[in-house]
């Protein structure tokens, strides 16, 4: 994953400036597709606040867009 683990937010539901980070585990590889699963365990208000975790899923895509998060990968050939 690329882009920046520090989030500001202006939701009163959720601290000021906080931490987003987990591990990545990729699913069901293909030649031509993965499925990507990240594990984000909530580790106090500052670290993958509870809060953030009960966003909509349109609403967390919008959050982790505006950090620009991406995926980033290699293919190897075999």
């Amino acid at each position: 994953m690329l882009g920046s683990r520090l989030f500001t937010s202006t939701s009163t539901e959720l601290p000021a400036t906080f931490l987003l980070d987990g591990w990545v585990n990729i699913l069901s590889p293909t030649a031509k597709s993965f499925v990507m699963q990240v594990v984000m365990p909530n580790i106090g208000d500052l670290l993958n606040p509870p809060d953030f975790s009960n966003l909509s899923a349109a609403d967390l895509n919008t959050a982790l867009a505006g950090n620009k998060w991406s995926v980033v990968w290699m293919g190897v050939e075999s």
